[in-house]
């Protein structure tokens, strides 16, 4: 007769099956911002260091040194050579976040930030992209989730957010809008984050930058400032829904027999 067994083992292999953060529980990508980003207070990810996947680069040691990731630029038009951006020091042209220099008091210049040049693309337009691209085999897993501060630009800058998989396809895009004012010395209130939470890890994000002026002249060519890069492995709250379906795993998955649950071993026979 076919006698059912569970070890405890496999109840708690199907429990991790039903809370791993994949797409039949989460769905679709999630797109955050653009939302005021003053310090590493307003980030909706853990940089706080609570979690060992996930970092946060804010560029105050003049390097893009986080583990796992690399800056690989991509200007267009094409004549221009590829400029993977630099990192600009304190100076009163530099627009870091608020909180790096350590007082949130309306002002960036006295930190760092990550710069890349904008170039005439056609009659008035300038454009950008920046291509940040992640080791699986440095980090031990692909990122799921992607935020980056924009703090200095055009006024009227758009940007276009694209996740591409490890085969080089698209898997999530949005554009942002509205970007920017007239100042460029460093101003705070107009820095935003963006970023995106997906059900599946990427291997690439890039950022397409792209901006309207008639007032400004192609050389030396405008910039596009960056702040607070961050990206790791997260996973996101269950619903109350996939917390019933868990608890129905369990229920379906682990026998029960005279109240008891068998969990490896035989009750023993009395008497």
């Amino acid at each position: 007769m076919f006698r059912s067994c569970y070890s405890l083992a496999g109840v708690l292999f199907g429990l991790s099956l039903a809370m791993a953060p994949v797409p039949s529980l989460r769905g679709a990508t999630v797109f955050l911002g653009p939302t005021p980003y003053l310090s590493a207070a307003d980030s909706p990810f853990p940089v706080d260091g609570s979690n060992p996947r996930f970092f946060l680069e804010d560029f105050e040691d003049g390097l893009l040194d986080t583990s796992g990731v690399g800056l690989v630029g991509i200007n267009r038009p094409p004549i221009f050579p590829p400029v993977a951006g630099g990192i600009s020091g304190p100076g009163p042209e530099t627009d870091s976040v608020d909180g790096d220099d350590g007082v949130v008091d309306g002002l960036g210049n006295d930190g760092s930030s990550l710069r890349q040049a904008m170039f005439l693309e056609e009659f008035e337009i300038f454009s950008t992209r920046l291509r940040f691209e992640f080791s699986e085999g440095e980090l031990g897993f692909l990122p799921n989730a992607f935020g980056i501060v924009w703090t200095d630009g055009l006024r009227g800058t758009g940007i276009r957010l694209r996740a591409f998989s490890p085969a080089g396809l698209a898997v999530a895009e949005q554009l942002y809008v509205g970007f920017g004012d007239a100042a460029a010395t460093g101003e705070t209130t107009e820095d935003r984050f963006i970023g995106l939470v997906s059900p599946v890890g990427f291997a690439a994000v890039e950022l397409s930058v792209s901006a309207v002026s008639s007032s400004v002249l192609p050389f030396p060519p405008p910039v596009v400032e960056f702040d607070h890069l961050q990206y790791g492995a997260i996973v996101p709250e269950l619903p109350t829904v996939d917390l019933i379906a868990v608890g129905t795993l369990i229920a379906s998955t682990v026998p029960w027999r005279s109240g008891a649950m068998l969990l490896g071993h035989k009750p023993r026979r009395r008497g």
